[in-house]
C-alpha cells in the first residue's frame, strides 16, 4: 500500500507541475521528499520544479542528486544535460547527452548529442550522429532541417547530395528527403535536379505546403507563370492570411502576353490589397519572400501603390523600437545597407558616393551588404569593404530583427537606403527607425511609401517642378549628376554576323530588361518597321526565363505582319553585350521606365538614344544626360515623335553619323562627375551639425 501511495502521490505532483501550478506542485514534492528522500524521481521533480521557478542552481544540485540515486535513467541526463546546456556549460553537457545517447540510442537522444558536438565544434561527430537519427525517423522534418544546415555550415553539400541519394534509395517514399535533396540541389547551383526533386517531393506528399511554397519561390525568379499557378492553387486550397499575401506577392507578372492580360492583372493585384487591408492584421513569423517589384513598370501611381502596401506591412513586418540617441562630439556616423555592394548597376551608379563619404571629415562610413548563400567577393565589393570604417554584412537567413539590431546598435547619424524596392530584406529593415536620420536614393528610382523614410535625394536636374507629389519622403534635389565611371570598353573587332546580328539591316536595339517592355511599346515597335523595310528590333533575353515567349506571342498578335524581324538574342555577359551595343545604330529608350546604365553605355560608344521622358525620375535618366551634353535630337515630345525620330536616325547614316560625334564630343559631361557627390557631403554635414 505504502509503494501504491508514494506513486499516486508522485503522479499528482508530476502533474500539478506539468499544468503550471507550482504552489500545488511545491507543496506535494516536498512532503514527498521528506517522506521519500532515496526516491530519484521526487529529485527530479524538484530539479523540473526549481527550473520553473528560475533557481537553476537548485535544479543542478536536485537533477545531481537524482542521477547519483539512479545513473541508469536517460530522463535524468537529459534534463541535467539541457540545463547545462542553457547555463553554457556545453563540456558538462555533452558528458550526460553521451550518457543518455548510450542508454537510449534512438533518434531524439542522437538529435540531442549532435547538436552537444555542434555547438563544441565537433562538426564531423555532428553531421554523423544527425544522419544516425534521419536513418531511424526519415519523415522527422526537423531533423532534415538540422542536417541540411548542418551541410551548408560545414561547406559540404556535395557529401550531403551524395548521402541523401543513398538515403532516398532505402526510403524511397520519404517526402522529407526528396525535399532537402532538392534544398541542397538548389544550394549548389543545380536547379534542373533541384526542380525535379522539389516535384518528386509534391508527388510523394501533395498536401505538403512548404515545398509548395519553396517551388512558388524559385519559380518566382524564372517561371513567373508556373509560379502564380502553383500561389493560385495554395490561396484556393486554404485562403489563410499567408497564402493571400503570397499570391499577392507573385502579382503583378513581368510581362504579359496582352494589354488587356495587363489589365487583368493589375485589376486582380488591386483586388487583393484591398482586401488583405480589410482582412489581415496579424500573420505570426511574417517573412516577405517577394515584392510587387514589376509594378513599378506598369505607368501606374507609384506612390498610391507603395503606400498602400506599408499600411499593409507595417502592421505584420517586426520591428525594433527607436532607441536613438546623438552621440555628443564623435565622429559623425553614415551608413548604407544594401542587397547590391558588388558588381552591379546600383555601385555603378553610387560607389562613388560612397568613397566620397568615406573621405568625409569627421564622419566614417559603415557599410551592411545584404547576402543570400554567400557574400560577394568580387573587385567592387573588396573596393567597398577596404573603404569603409566599418564593414559587417548581414545574411538574408537571419531574423530580420537580428539584422536590424546590428544597424542599431552601431547608433549611426545616418542610413542610406541606396534601392528600396528591390529586396525584400532590405524593404523590411527599413521599417524600424535605424537611425537618426533615414534616406532613400534613387537606384529604383521611385517613392519606398514607408512613413519611416525621411528623405528621397536625387538630382534637381532630373526632376520636373512640383515633384514632391511623387514621393511620401520629404524630397531633396541636389544639384548634379551621379559619379558614373566610364566603362571598360571590349577590344577587338567583331562584325555583325560574327554576333548573329544581320549584316544588311537598320539595327534599333532595345537592350533594356524585358520587364520594361511596356504593352504602349508595341505600336512604336511595329510603326518603326513598317516604315523602315530594312529594319530590325532586337532585344535581349532575359536570364533563363520564358519572358521573350510570352512577349514573341504577344508581337506576333499585335503585329502579325513584321513580329519576324524582332530579333531575341541569348542572355548576354557584360562584354558581350557592350560589343552588340556598338553595332547597333540606334538604341531605343523604353516608356515609362528609361535606361539608366544602358544610357550611360550607349553614350560613351556614341550610339544615339531615342527616348521619351515622362514627368515621373524613373523615365528621365536618358533624358538627363542629353540634357547635361546639350544634345536634343534624341528626345521624343510624344509617341509619334519618337517614332519619328527613331526612323530619322535610322534612315539618315549621315545625320547618325553627326549626332553620334556630338554625343561622343559631349559625354565627358556626364561621367566621373562629382558635383553631386559635394552637394550630397554639404548636405549631410548641415544635417548632421545643425539638425
Amino acid at each position: 500500500m505504502q509503494r501504491e501511495d508514494s506513486q499516486s502521490r508522485l503522479k499528482e505532483a508530476y502533474h500539478q507541475l506539468f499544468q503550471g501550478h507550482s504552489q500545488q506542485a511545491d507543496v506535494l514534492f516536498r512532503a514527498l521528499v521528506a517522506q521519500y528522500p532515496q526516491h530519484p524521481d521526487v529529485w527530479n521533480g524538484l530539479g523540473l520544479l526549481a527550473e520553473q521557478q528560475g533557481q537553476a542552481e537548485q535544479a543542478l544540485k536536485h537533477y545531481q542528486t537524482a542521477l547519483s540515486l539512479n545513473a541508469s535513467e536517460p530522463e535524468y541526463h537529459n534534463n541535467l544535460a539541457l540545463l547545462l546546456q542553457s547555463r553554457g556549460e556545453d563540456a558538462a553537457a555533452l558528458t550526460h547527452f553521451e550518457a543518455l545517447y548510450q542508454l537510449l540510442p534512438d533518434y531524439r537522444s542522437a538529435f540531442n548529442l549532435s547538436q552537444a558536438y555542434q555547438r563544441l565544434g565537433a562538426g564531423s561527430k555532428a553531421l554523423e550522429l544527425a544522419q544516425t537519427a534521419i536513418w531511424q525517423a526519415p519523415e522527422a522534418v526537423f531533423l532534415h532541417q538540422y542536417l541540411y544546415e548542418l551541410y551548408q555550415s560545414q561547406g559540404a553539400q556535395q557529401a550531403g547530395l551524395v548521402w541523401y541519394q543513398q538515403l532516398l534509395r532505402k526510403h524511397t517514399q520519404s517526402g522529407p528527403a526528396a525535399y532537402f535533396l532538392a534544398c541542397l540541389y538548389e544550394s549548389v547551383g543545380e536547379f534542373e535536379n533541384a526542380r525535379y526533386y522539389l516535384n518528386t517531393t509534391l508527388q510523394l506528399m501533395p498536401d505538403w505546403r512548404l515545398p509548395r511554397r519553396q517551388l512558388i519561390i524559385w519559380n518566382l525568379k524564372n517561371n513567373h507563370a508556373l509560379a502564380l499557378k502553383h500561389s493560385r492553387l495554395l490561396y484556393h486550397s486554404d485562403p489563410s492570411p499567408e497564402h493571400l499575401l503570397l499570391l499577392l506577392n507573385t502579382l503583378p507578372a513581368p510581362v504579359y502576353v496582352s494589354r488587356e492580360a495587363q489589365f487583368e492583372n493589375l485589376a486582380e493585384v488591386e483586388r487583393l490589397l484591398d482586401k488583405a487591408l480589410e482582412e489581415v492584421w496579424e500573420v505570426p513569423d511574417f517573412r516577405l519572400i517577394s515584392l510587387p517589384f514589376h509594378l513599378a513598370y506598369q505607368n501606374g501611381n507609384d506612390r498610391l501603390w507603395n503606400e498602400k502596401f506599408h499600411q499593409l506591412y507595417r502592421r505584420l513586418i517586426p520591428t525594433l523600437p527607436a532607441r536613438l540617441e546623438r552621440r555628443p562630439s564623435q565622429k559623425k556616423r553614415i551608413g548604407v545597407v544594401s542587397r547590391f555592394l558588388f558588381r552591379h548597376a546600383v555601385s555603378f551608379c553610387f560607389g562613388g558616393l560612397f568613397a566620397s563619404l568615406a573621405q568625409l571629415e569627421n564622419c566614417e562610413l559603415y557599410l551592411f551588404p545584404i547576402y543570400e548563400s554567400q557574400l560577394s567577393d568580387d573587385p567592387v565589393s573588396r573596393h567597398l569593404q577596404e573603404l569603409a570604417d566599418s564593414w559587417q554584412p548581414l545574411a538574408m537567413e537571419q531574423p530580420v530583427l537580428a539584422a536590424a539590431q546590428t544597424i542599431q546598435s552601431a547608433q549611426l547619424d545616418l542610413l542610406i537606403y541606396p534601392e528600396i524596392g528591390m529586396d525584400p530584406f532590405s524593404y523590411m529593415l527599413a521599417h524600424s527607425r535605424l537611425a537618426l536620420h533615414q534616406v532613400v536614393l534613387a537606384g529604383h528610382p521611385l517613392t519606398s511609401g514607408l512613413s519611416t523614410l525621411d528623405y528621397f535625394i536625387t538630382s534637381s536636374e532630373l526632376e520636373i517642378p512640383g515633384c514632391q507629389r511623387h514621393y511620401t519622403e520629404q524630397w531633396v534635389g541636389l544639384p548634379g549628376l551621379i559619379q558614373y565611371p566610364h566603362p571598360t570598353l571590349p577590344t577587338g573587332h567583331f562584325t555583325r554576323s560574327q554576333l548573329g546580328l544581320p549584316e544588311d539591316a537598320t539595327l534599333y536595339l532595345c537592350p533594356m530588361t524585358l520587364f520594361k517592355i511596356h504593352p504602349d511599346l508595341d505600336a512604336c515597335f511595329a510603326e518603326i518597321l513598317r516604315r523602315d523595310p530594312r529594319g530590325q528590333i532586337v532585344l535581349f533575353e532575359y536570364l533563363n526565363t520564358p519572358y521573350h515567349l510570352i512577349l514573341r506571342q504577344r508581337f506576333e498578335q499585335s503585329m502579325p505582319d513584321i513580329h519576324a524581324r524582332i530579333l531575341f538574342l541569348p542572355f548576354q555577359s557584360f562584354e558581350g553585350f557592350l560589343r552588340i551595343l556598338t553595332q547597333a545604330d540606334v538604341v531605343l529608350d523604353t516608356h515609362y521606365f528609361s535606361g539608366g546604365n544602358t544610357s550611360f553605355l550607349a553614350f560613351e560608344l556614341g550610339v544615339p538614344v531615342v527616348t521619351l521622358p515622362s514627368e515621373q525620375l524613373k523615365a528621365r535618366s536618358t533624358w538627363g544626360l542629353y540634357q547635361r551634353m546639350g544634345l536634343k535630337t534624341g528626345i521624343a515630345s510624344d509617341a509619334q515623335d519618337y517614332i519619328e525620330k527613331a526612323l530619322l536616325l535610322g534612315q539618315n547614316p549621315d545625320l547618325r553619323q553627326d549626332f553620334s560625334r556630338q554625343i561622343l564630343a559631349n559625354n565627358s559631361l556626364i561621367f566621373e562627375q562629382t558635383d553631386w557627390n559635394q552637394a550630397f557631403g554639404d548636405w549631410c554635414f548641415q544635417l548632421l551639425t545643425h539638425a
